[in-house]
């Protein structure tokens, strides 16, 4: 991720802004893919001029954010 924010109890991880990066074929990218995926209710993956983006809400602090990326990296 290029950066990360937390605010209003949300996680925002910001993705490369190339769209041809080597980074949308790792395996980290995967496992975030895979985390949206079985968090449906949690997670939105959002696009805003050409900016990728993962929202993951009901992030209360910022240790439950730095758990949910333990989570997602495994």
């Amino acid at each position: 991720c290029e950066k990360i924010m937390l605010k209003q109890k949300q996680m925002i991880l910001y993705f490369v802004s190339n769209p041809l990066s080597a980074y949308y074929q790792s395996k980290v990218f995967g496992q975030m893919l895979d985390y949206a995926g079985t968090h449906v209710r949690r997670c939105r993956l959002r696009e805003t001029k050409g900016k990728r983006s993962l929202i993951i809400s009901d992030v209360e602090t910022v240790e439950a954010a730095v758990a949910i990326l333990q989570e997602i990296l495994g």
